[in-house]
């Protein structure tokens, strides 16, 4: 966890906004929503949008991503499992937040915009993207592997307790 507490990701930010604007733009589209893009600029009938840089959603992957690594420990003890959460953490954020973006701007569509503009955009996102996050954390928990696989599997590979090593100052210096 301390990886995390790393300032990372500033160079994903330009793909993340293509990404959220693009496909956004896409199912605005397949919605019947008349819509003209320039670059990260989406202008619909009742006004405008931009996917600026806090619409990229890093914060919100880094912190999924996060969580899908304590969910991988502590769900699954298999390695194709932890890579399988892992994998979902990592696009789970990205599907979620071209989703919130598109229903943002459905949103506005919808009510002239009256609504989802100002602090209504910023509260419906941190409600969806804390919905989007428990729901992934409950998918975890759904296939997660029952503790028996686990000492099943941890007895099966464990050194006798006569051959471990008692821990040492240097070993304790090394990890520390």
């Amino acid at each position: 966890f301390l990886f995390f507490a790393v300032p990372f990701g500033d160079f994903l930010v330009p793909t993340l906004q293509a990404i959220t604007a693009d496909y956004a733009v896409k199912l605005l589209r397949l919605s019947g929503v008349p819509v003209y893009v320039e670059d990260l600029y989406i202008h619909i009938p009742t006004g405008s949008f931009v996917v600026a840089e806090a619409c990229a959603g890093l914060r919100f992957m880094i912190s999924t991503v996060v969580i899908g690594f304590l969910g991988a420990y502590l769900f699954y003890w298999t390695w194709w499992r932890r890579l399988l959460f892992l994998a979902l953490s990592f696009a789970v954020p990205v599907v979620a937040n071209v989703l919130r973006a598109y229903l943002i701007i459905m949103i506005a569509y919808w009510s002239d915009h009256r609504l989802a503009v100002g602090a209504d955009h910023l509260i419906y996102g941190w409600v969806f993207l804390s919905f989007v996050t428990l729901s992934l954390i409950g998918l975890g928990l759904l296939f997660r592997e029952k503790p028996e696989a686990k000492a099943a599997r941890v007895s099966a590979v464990s050194a006798p307790a006569s051959a471990r090593r008692p821990p040492t100052a240097s070993g304790a210096f090394l990890a520390a």
